[in-house]
C-alpha cells in the first residue's frame, strides 16, 4: 500500500496518474477503469501509469474535476489501498468529533491545541485529518464543513466528504448529551462508521469491570455505590477517611473528604464548582444533607480513603496514558507525576496541580532501585486495566487516561480511568509526537489502511 504525494492534474477528465511502482504496488494497470474512493465520496476514474522519476515530490496526479468531485485537498500525502472488491482508496481520512464555540482562537476549548497538533501530524504521515462539530455535518450532500490547518498554522474551514473513522473527542458528558451530538453519533453508527473511545467511564461500572478480574481487582480500593445513608456510614466507621465522588464526575468537581476525629466526628471537605467548604467537628449529618441534595440528579459512590505516599508533604498521583498503535497492542505513551498545591486533596492541573517527572519523584521517595520496582508495578497496572476495561466495553478503546496512587510499600492503586483524558501539549518531544500519531494509527488500522 503505497504513501502517495497527490497533486492536481490540469488536463484528462477523471484519471489518476500513478508512477510505475507505485502501480505495482496496487496491481493497477494502464487504461483500467476503476472506482475511486475518499472519505463517504466515490467515482469512476481512469489509471494511467506514468514513469519511474525519483526526482520529482509529486509521484501521482489527480484530475481537477476528480479532485472537485470527491473534494480531495491537493496537494496531499496519502495512502492509495486496492480493496477486496477491486475499487481504489485514498486515505484514511479521520474525523476528529468534537463540540465547540465560534471563536477562531481557540474554537475547540481548552483542546483546541491537541486537535491542531492531531491535524498537523496527519499531514505528515498521510493520514488526512480534519476536526468536525455535529452541527458541522451535511447529511444530504454526506459531506462535513470540517475545520483544519492552513500551512501558517492557523485555523480554516473546508468542505470534505464524511470520515472513514471518527474519534470521539466531545469533551464533557454536558456537551455528549446534547441532541446534535447524540443524532451525529447515531446516523454515523447506522452508517457503519468506526467510532472509538465513545461515551465515558462511569466510576462505578467501572469499578464493577475491574473487580471481575483478578489482574486489576488487586489494585482497587473499596468502593460502593451509595444507595442510602447507611452505605455511608459503614465505610465511615470501617475507614480512618472516606472520599463520595459523583459516578459520573471529572477534574475532581463535587467530591466530599471526610476524616474521622479522635471523638468520633468529623472533618469534611467539598469540593465543589462554586468552591471548597470546610466543616470541623462534624457528625455526618451535614455530608449527608448535602449529598441528598445531588444524588438527586447523579449516582455517588463511597470509597475507602487510602494512606498514599507524599511528595514534599503534597498529594500526588501518576497519570499515565496508555494507547494503542497500528498494531492493535496498549503501549505506556506518558507517565508523569501530578503533585497538588500545598493543602489541597487534588491534584489536578485543572485545580492547580503541576506536572512532574513521575519517575525521577518516585526515585527520590522509595530510592534508585526500589523506585524502578515501582515505576514497574504501574505499568503493569496501567496496562492490565487498560486490557480488562477494553474486554468489557462494547465500542473500541484507544487510549485511556489512568491516575494511579502508590502507598508507603509501593503498591499501586487505581484511583479513576478517563477515556477522553485531557492532554496536554507538554513534555518530552519525542514522547509528546508519540502520543499525538498513535491514535491517529490506531484509527487508520481502523480504516484497513
Amino acid at each position: 500500500m503505497p504513501q502517495l504525494r497527490l497533486g492536481r492534474a490540469l488536463t484528462a477528465l477523471q484519471t489518476l496518474s500513478i508512477q510505475s511502482q507505485h502501480a505495482k504496488a496496487i496491481n493497477a494497470t494502464h487504461g483500467e477503469q476503476v472506482a475511486l474512493r475518499f472519505g463517504s465520496r466515490c467515482i469512476p476514474v481512469t489509471v494511467t501509469v506514468m514513469p519511474q522519476s525519483n526526482g520529482k515530490r509529486i509521484n501521482a496526479l489527480l484530475s481537477a474535476d476528480a479532485c472537485e468531485q470527491l473534494l480531495v485537498p491537493t496537494p496531499i500525502r496519502i495512502h492509495l489501498k486496492r480493496e477486496a472488491d477491486g475499487s481504489l482508496r485514498l486515505g484514511p481520512l479521520i474525523g476528529v468529533l468534537a463540540q465547540g464555540h465560534r471563536s477562531l482562537r481557540q474554537p475547540f476549548f481548552n483542546q483546541t491545541p491537541y486537535f491542531a497538533a492531531l491535524v498537523t501530524m496527519g499531514r505528515r504521515h498521510g493520514i488526512p485529518t480534519y476536526v468536525f462539530r455535529p452541527r458541522d455535518i451535511n447529511w444530504e450532500t454526506q459531506t462535513v464543513r470540517a475545520w483544519v490547518r492552513s500551512p501558517r498554522r492557523v485555523w480554516r474551514r473546508a468542505t470534505l466528504p464524511l470520515p472513514d473513522v471518527v474519534y470521539d473527542r466531545v469533551q464533557s458528558r454536558r456537551l455528549d448529551l446534547l441532541r446534535s451530538t447524540r443524532d451525529a453519533k447515531r446516523r454515523l453508527n447506522e452508517m457503519k462508521t468506526p467510532m472509538f473511545n465513545t461515551g465515558f467511564l462511569d466510576k462505578w461500572d467501572t469499578y464493577a469491570m475491574l473487580s471481575r478480574a483478578e489482574a486489576t481487582a488487586q489494585y482497587l480500593p473499596d468502593t460502593q455505590l451509595v444507595t442510602d445513608r447507611d452505605d455511608v456510614v459503614r465505610f465511615a466507621r470501617r475507614y480512618r477517611s472516606i472520599f463520595v465522588k459523583p459516578a459520573g464526575g471529572s477534574l475532581g468537581q463535587g467530591i466530599m473528604v471526610l476524616r474521622r476525629r479522635a471523638n468520633g466526628r468529623f472533618n469534611m471537605v467539598h469540593y465543589s464548582n462554586r468552591g471548597v467548604f470546610r466543616f470541623r467537628n462534624v457528625t455526618l449529618w451535614p455530608l449527608w444533607n448535602r449529598l441528598r441534595r445531588f444524588k438527586r440528579r447523579r449516582r455517588y459512590v463511597v470509597q475507602q480513603g487510602l494512606s498514599l505516599v507524599r511528595y514534599r508533604g503534597r498529594r500526588f498521583d501518576i497519570r499515565v496514558l496508555v494507547q494503542k498503535g497500528h498494531d492493535g497492542n496498549w503501549q505506556i505513551s506518558a507517565l508523569y507525576a501530578r503533585v497538588a498545591v500545598p493543602g489541597s486533596l487534588r491534584s489536578n492541573l485543572d485545580a492547580g496541580g503541576k506536572a512532574i517527572n513521575g519517575p525521577r519523584i518516585l526515585r527520590r521517595i522509595y530510592g534508585r532501585t526500589a523506585g524502578r520496582r515501582v515505576l514497574g508495578r504501574i505499568q503493569q497496572a496501567a496496562l492490565d486495566v487498560a486490557k480488562t476495561l477494553e474486554a468489557e466495553m462494547d465500542g473500541p478503546l484507544g487510549e485511556l487516561g489512568l491516575d494511579i496512587g502508590v502507598d508507603r510499600r509501593g503498591r499501586p492503586w487505581v484511583i479513576e480511568a478517563n477515556a477522553k483524558p485531557l492532554r496536554q501539549m507538554e513534555g518530552p518531544r519525542r514522547r509528546l509526537a508519540l502520543s499525538i500519531l498513535r491514535p491517529l494509527r490506531f484509527a487508520q488500522s481502523l480504516a484497513n489502511f
